[in-house]
């Protein structure tokens, strides 16, 4: 459990700083919609850690590539990866 709270925080407080940085970005690198990385960008740390330990073991994290992406992902040579993977994320938020 205690596992899943830092996983959680950790994604939370990324998503914060990437809100903060530029949405577009923050799209891509969380997967998260304008409204909710709007109202992260807005949370303080102590409600970050306060989310993140409710949650009760659940996940806010979910992987974001379907089989034949993953596939392919995993196929690659590691160098090609994080192109490949950004171009597929950005696909869904376009």
């Amino acid at each position: 459990m205690e596992d899943s709270v830092s996983i959680t925080r950790s994604f939370l407080i990324m998503a914060r700083e990437s809100a903060r940085a530029g949405k577009d970005c923050a799209q891509i690198a969380t997967g998260l919609s304008p409204r909710a990385l709007e109202r992260i960008a807005a949370m303080t740390l102590d409600e970050i850690e306060e989310l993140a330990r409710s949650m009760g073991g659940v996940s806010l994290i979910t992987l974001r590539l379907d089989d034949a992406a993953l596939d392919r992902l995993a196929s690659l040579p590691p160098s090609a990866r994080g192109a490949y993977a950004v171009s597929v994320l950005a696909g869904e938020v376009a």
